[in-house]
Formats: C-alpha cells, structure tokens, sequence
C-alpha cells in the first residue's frame, strides 16, 4: 500500500513536469508583477519571480503562468510555475525558458526543508508533520534539461498563506542536481545549478 502511495506521488509529479515542459512552448499570461527592462537578467521584477544561477550567471524568471494540476489532498499539493524567457527580450540563449513544480506538504507557515520526491512521500506517509517541499526546474526549450531538489544538499524555503494560498520565497540560493537531458542543449547545462524565490504563489 506504501509503495502504491508512493507510486501515486511521483506520478502526479511527473505529470505536472511534462506540463511545465509543455507550457514552456506556449504563450503565457501577463504577469503585473515585473516591469520590462533589458536584457540578460536586467528585467527589474516587484515580486512571484525566481532565478537560476548556471555557469557564474543568473536567469531571472517571472511566474508568468501557474496552476494547480492537482486538488490538495492527502497531506500535500502539487503547483506549477512557468515562464518563457522570450517575454522579457533577453539573451538568455539555451537558458531562455524556465519552469517550476513545486509539490510540498500542508502543514502552514514556516520552513521548509528541500527534499527529493521519494524523501517527500516517505514523510507524507509517516505522517509526521514535517514541512517539506519538492522542487523540480525545466530549463530551456529547444533542448532542456531537469534538476531537482535532494535533502543533503540542505536547502530551505519559507511559506507564507496569503489569500489561502501558498507563497514561496528561497533567499539563501538552494542547490539543484541535474537528473535528466534533454538534447543537445540539456547536456550542455552543468551538473548543478543554484535556486531563489521571491513571493511565488499561483497566480
């Protein structure tokens, strides 16, 4: 029953990774929260915004499009973030789209620790209360690659409910390991890259 329920989760998450893989190819909503402005990570942004740092430079994504693909439920949710890179006019080459799956467990306000999916259902089955996240990031388009959060690497995000819903913010930049690629340009993407948050939240 345990492994069924884990089975359970990593599905729903894979399901909401092929979305962001999808939506990344398609047009986005506007998001009032960021201001136009350059290129190559120049674009001034207010707030529900992230960044990924790769190869000593720093990719700033606007949350221009999110969903909830599944009901909270069983002591966790599943949201997706996306954005394309092209909204802004940058230069950010291979790196110019980036989304986010975030599945995390209910348990409030607070920190988070930043967990793998598996270390994820292992504490939503022992239903212990810990306040965990999950976090996957798609880069790229034409060609992508797949990182996700690992609980050694010791991350932590904090939550905050505005409005009922879950707001998300990663201050101390949190490590991502790659673990899948996707082309020529998904190789290309180093091993690791860095994560921040600002105020993101289902719009």
């Amino acid at each position: 029953m345990k492994k069924l329920f884990i089975r359970k989760i990593l599905f729903l998450t894979m399901i909401s990774v092929n979305m962001l893989l999808l939506t990344t190819s398609c047009s986005s909503d506007d998001n009032d929260d960021y201001i136009p402005g350059g290129n190559g990570g120049t674009t001034e942004l207010k707030s529900n915004y992230f960044t990924v740092s790769a190869n000593g430079k720093n990719y700033v994504y606007s949350n221009n499009s999110s969903a909830q693909p599944t009901s909270p439920g069983n002591g966790f949710s599943v949201a997706t973030f996306s954005s394309a890179g092209s909204d802004f006019d940058n230069d950010y080459g291979i790196y110019n789209m980036g989304s986010l799956t975030v599945s995390y467990t209910l348990q409030g306000e607070g920190t988070y620790s930043l967990v793998s999916d598996e270390e994820l259902a292992a504490v939503i089955i022992a239903e212990n209360n810990e306040k965990v996240i999950s976090i996957h990031a798609v880069l790229g388009a034409d060609g992508a690659a797949l990182y996700e959060t690992i609980r050694s690497f010791g991350g932590t995000a904090q939550v905050t409910i505005k409005d009922g819903k879950y707001h998300f913010s990663i201050e101390n930049p949190a490590i991502l390991k790659k673990s899948v690629s996707m082309g020529e340009n998904g190789v290309q993407m180093p091993e690791n890259v860095e994560l921040k948050m600002e105020d993101v939240y289902v719009r």
